[in-house]
């Protein structure tokens, strides 16, 4: 039977490779909706090409258009959606996509996630729902699903590390100086994945591995101690699990995102794929180091964030979600970033949340301070 999927966040990277994967998957899937954050004009040409009549814009654009499509606005529109949708892909950026995800929660449905904020910033309020709903929730970024499928047949009982890999940036090699001067055009050169702006921001910096950092201990539930960052400059295998019998499990592939998105779609069962598949024999070695926290300071600043608690992550996000785009603005300079993440920190140190509400005001809270300190830059 031909199950409805909505996919919120469809323009995007991550969006549009989902769009790839479930071409493949026609006699199973029917796309209902789709949404973006502001590209109207690519979002109206997949509706027409995948023949969808509801799609949802975070708000409406400024210069007039004329469609028959049946177009909604802001969050609610998301949950709209959601409703009409058997599975839903959350592939948004940011908090935005917390809403959904608790919505998907609350009432069972299938969710394919690639928004690692709504797991930072819904910390244990999100992760009491995961363990009571029904609901399946399918990892799509590369190194959950890496982690994923090393635990099958597993319990985190059983984990002595989990090995979160990350490929260094575009930095890896830099000297601290030669990183303070970077422009944003050297920062979104991405050395192996091919992302959009916010992510090839925080590649570079290795914030975003720090959001991986708290997704991990959010979407398995384990204590943040067993998890290690490992630089892995070839990107080939995407994490690892070490087991308390000291054997290591790893997931090895291209990288290319659309593989463990078919993954997910496919899950348990391994369908045969139309991707380019790993040549071990032209793989020249596999590299591992520790990473640099002197150099990367927001990925130290992760750390804390995880030590402190789950309202230090909230406000790790949006201190970095602000900053990262006032680097791209030219506002700001590279280790700036990590500045606005260690004073926003100290700032709200001793806020506490305790619900949704909360971390929606926590967030909002973050945003102004930060907001009003940049009028000063």
């Amino acid at each position: 039977m031909n199950k409805k999927l909505c996919i919120l966040g469809s323009t995007g990277s991550v969006g549009t490779q989902v769009i790839d994967v479930v071409s493949l998957l026609k006699d199973r899937y029917t796309i209902t909706g789709l949404s973006a954050y502001q590209n109207h004009e690519q979002l109206f040409r997949q509706a027409e090409d995948l023949n969808v009549r509801h799609v949802s814009l975070a708000k409406k654009p400024a210069e007039d258009f004329t469609t028959d499509l049946n177009i909604e606005y802001g969050t609610e529109s998301l949950i709209s959606l959601c409703e009409k949708a058997d599975e839903v892909v959350i592939a948004l950026s940011g908090i935005s996509g917390l809403p959904a995800l608790d919505y998907c929660l609350r009432n069972n449905k299938k969710v394919f996630l690639a928004n690692k904020e709504a797991l930072v910033c819904g910390g244990p309020v999100i992760r009491k729902l995961m363990d009571a709903s029904d609901s399946q929730v399918m990892p799509l970024d590369s190194e959950i699903s890496a982690i994923y499928q090393c635990l099958q047949q597993h319990g985190t009982d059983e984990i002595s590390r989990i090995l979160l890999t990350c490929s260094g940036g575009p930095f890896r090699t830099w000297s601290k100086e030669d990183i303070s001067l970077a422009t944003p055009a050297q920062a979104l050169k991405h050395p192996n994945w091919d992302m959009g702006c916010k992510i090839s921001i925080d590649s570079a910096t290795l914030a975003n591995k720090g959001l991986e950092l708290m997704e991990t201990r959010w979407f398995f539930d384990v204590d943040p101690a067993v998890i290690t960052v490992v630089i892995h400059p070839e990107s080939i295998i995407h994490s690892m699990v070490e087991f308390s019998d000291s054997s290591i499990l790893a997931q090895l592939a291209e990288p290319d995102m659309r593989i463990p998105i078919f993954y997910a779609f496919n899950s348990p069962a391994r369908k045969t794929a139309p991707f380019k598949k790993l040549d071990i024999f032209e793989t020249a070695g596999l590299t591992f180091e520790k990473p640099d926290l002197s150099r990367f300071p927001c990925l130290e600043l992760a750390y804390e964030a995880l030590k402190l608690g789950h309202s230090m992550q909230v406000v790790y996000n949006a201190a970095d979600e602000i900053a990262a785009d006032l680097f791209l603005a030219n506002r700001i300079k590279f280790y700036d970033i990590n500045r606005i993440i260690f004073s926003s920190m100290k700032h709200f140190e001793g806020s506490s949340v305790y619900s949704l509400d909360d971390i929606y005001r926590l967030d909002k809270e973050v945003r102004d301070y930060i907001n009003k300190q940049s009028d000063r830059i």
